[in-house]
């Protein structure tokens, strides 16, 4: 039995081209299991492990190309592993070499799938670590309000968690400042302002990363 995967990262994308091309590769649309999560890993992928569940030995797994099985190296390389250890086929439409179908000797196949999935694992890791770094670069471009807080480009709103002192009234405030300065214990800090223990120490914490 031939199970065909597509899977796109958002709700916005579309998957028709993957599913077209995996009707063309010989999968039929019943047995096409389709899925919108990110490749990051295969933790939250429901509609994988339920392919997985019902291939069994001697059944080919058809993607259109490396990256929509997923784009961790490491996991990518284990999830490769299983499907041959569980002697299910995989066959990679964009890069046959990859393919676990193939009728070449045993020994060349195998040496060139470990020698492929090195390379296309460490490409997909650094596609991930330049999507990361140019997030980064764009959220750090951001323009600054008058507190030096990140300001949305597309809301105009403040990003981030908002600062808990800002919806606090003047006596929480000064029961707040005491308890920073020793003055009051927790507990009593806590009766006072009715906030839990885990809200003044984010408060605590607030306070300290300001200062730095």
């Amino acid at each position: 039995m031939k199970y065909g995967y597509a899977r796109v990262s958002t709700t916005e994308q579309d998957e028709t081209r993957q599913i077209e091309a995996l009707v063309k590769a010989g999968v039929e649309r019943k047995n096409i299991f389709t899925e919108k999560k990110s490749g990051k890993d295969f933790r939250g992928r429901p509609v994988w492990r339920n392919l997985l569940a019902e291939a069994v030995i001697g059944d080919i797994v058809v993607i259109t190309s490396l990256d929509r099985m997923g784009r961790n190296y490491d996991e990518l390389v284990k999830m490769y592993q299983k499907l041959i250890k569980k002697g299910i086929g995989l066959e990679v439409l964009d890069f046959p070499m990859l393919s676990t179908t193939t009728g070449k000797p045993a020994a060349e196949h195998k040496l060139i799938q470990q020698i492929a999935l090195a390379i296309l694992g460490y490409v997909a890791e650094n596609e991930r670590k330049n999507l990361r770094r140019r997030q980064r670069e764009a959220y750090n471009s951001l323009e600054r309000d008058s507190k030096g807080r990140l300001i949305s480009r597309k809301k105009g709103v403040i990003c981030g968690r908002p600062n808990l002192r800002e919806n606090l009234s003047k006596r929480q405030k000064e029961n707040i400042n005491l308890w920073l300065e020793k003055k009051l214990n927790t507990r009593e800090c806590i009766e006072l302002t009715k906030l839990s223990r885990t809200t003044l120490y984010r408060i605590k914490k607030g306070e300290k990363n300001n200062e730095s």
